[in-house]
């Protein structure tokens, strides 16, 4: 609390940091630098279904609490929001920050939230898609009027969720992710002889982000290589298309690894998601100096400027992306050259610090208000 405010004997602010997913994505990142940059007068605690993903956030922040919640995603699990709003009721926070990784994430608890007293309620938007139902729809849009602010990862991200739940123009700001610029990557300068062309990505293993577009892609370019780290209940179908396509000593699952491990042993950087926010592995690849060729959605236009730093093709178009890859591996000064565009852009782009500020312009309203 800043020193006035804490002399008038106001209450403590307390920010309390609300996720459900069930491991560490990018959104998680994003969430653990707000985490690690907010305000050293700001007292935090990660409330999470997920215990292992709570540790992991909260350990980016010395002193940062951590508590239980129980899961609210299934009709079944409606009986434990009681619980759920005694935990979150004795924190006493002043500010709830929901890390939604769609635009329906955490309904239930952001419906607790509106009973809190004396809390400013801040919704975070990570991927926009439409609602699955008129019901979900109306729900989302009720909830983010009555929210205290809506912020997306993105500023095309911004304008779709106000046009896709009908909110007022600048309802909705947009906060771009960021990611520590002492990352460490490395990335590949100049690919030793003795390893062929490698394309790779960081990723979860889910049916949205269409990793067997990349493993159709890499199969057409004789001799490519493809690392994938990350995993999700996709593995084990993905795995068995690699077998089947005859390429299990070319294309490598490396499951949950460090990124470095991946964007240290590449020439370009890959992502074919069909739905996507402001995804921190793209500046992770930017700042390790890798050319990205990534599908045009989302925000990531805001990031990968088309003929630069890499190319962006339709999501699904194997054809386009087999290109794309094959452009880069047969020309060695069209890589560097992206390769030096993508470090450019990198050191533009605002840091932890900067995006942790402009949170705080967000919250702080709120800790003069109670």
């Amino acid at each position: 609390m800043r020193a006035e405010a804490r002399a008038a004997g106001a209450r403590e602010e307390h920010l309390v940091v609300v996720t459900e997913a069930p491991l560490v994505s990018g959104a998680e990142h994003a969430l653990a630098q707000l985490v690690a940059g907010i305000s050293d007068d700001m007292r935090v605690t990660v409330a999470s279904v997920d215990a292992a993903v709570g540790g992991w956030v909260a350990s980016h922040r010395p002193g940062a609490h951590t508590v239980a919640l129980p899961s609210l995603s299934e009709k079944r699990d409606l009986l434990n929001i009681p619980h759920a709003r005694k935990v979150l009721a004795a924190l006493r926070p002043t500010v709830v920050h929901l890390n939604k990784t769609e635009v329906g994430g955490l309904r239930y608890f952001e419906i607790i939230c509106h009973t809190l007293p004396n809390t400013r309620l801040v919704s975070v938007v990570h991927h926009v898609e439409a609602p699955g139902s008129f019901f979900s729809g109306l729900l989302s849009q009720l909830l983010a009027r009555r929210s205290d602010a809506v912020i997306a990862v993105g500023r095309s991200l911004a304008r779709e969720l106000e046009s896709l739940l009908r909110l007022p123009e600048g309802h909705v700001k947009a906060i771009h992710n960021a990611i520590d610029p002492a990352s460490g990557f490395e990335g590949s300068r100049t690919r030793p002889h003795a390893r062929p062309f490698t394309a790779g990505m960081l990723t979860r293993l889910v049916p949205h982000k269409r990793v067997e577009d990349v493993v159709c892609a890499v199969s057409q370019l004789e001799g490519a290589e493809l690392l994938v780290g990350g995993t999700g209940p996709e593995l084990n179908r993905l795995q068995t298309s690699v077998r089947r396509l005859g390429l299990g000593s070319r294309v490598h699952f490396l499951e949950w690894v460090e990124p470095g491990e991946v964007l240290d042993n590449i020439d370009v950087y890959v992502l074919t998601s069909k739905i996507e926010g402001h995804p921190i592995s793209l500046l992770q690849a930017q700042r390790a100096g890798l050319p990205i060729v990534a599908s045009n959605v989302g925000g990531v236009p805001e990031i990968v400027t088309e003929g630069v730093d890499g190319f962006l093709f339709e999501p699904g178009d194997v054809a386009a992306l087999a290109a794309r890859l094959r452009e880069l591996a047969n020309d060695d000064v069209l890589l560097s050259n992206m390769a030096a565009a993508a470090r450019a852009a990198a050191a533009r782009r605002p840091s932890p610090v900067e995006v942790a500020t402009s949170y705080a312009e967000v919250f702080w309203p709120a800790a003069e208000a109670v």
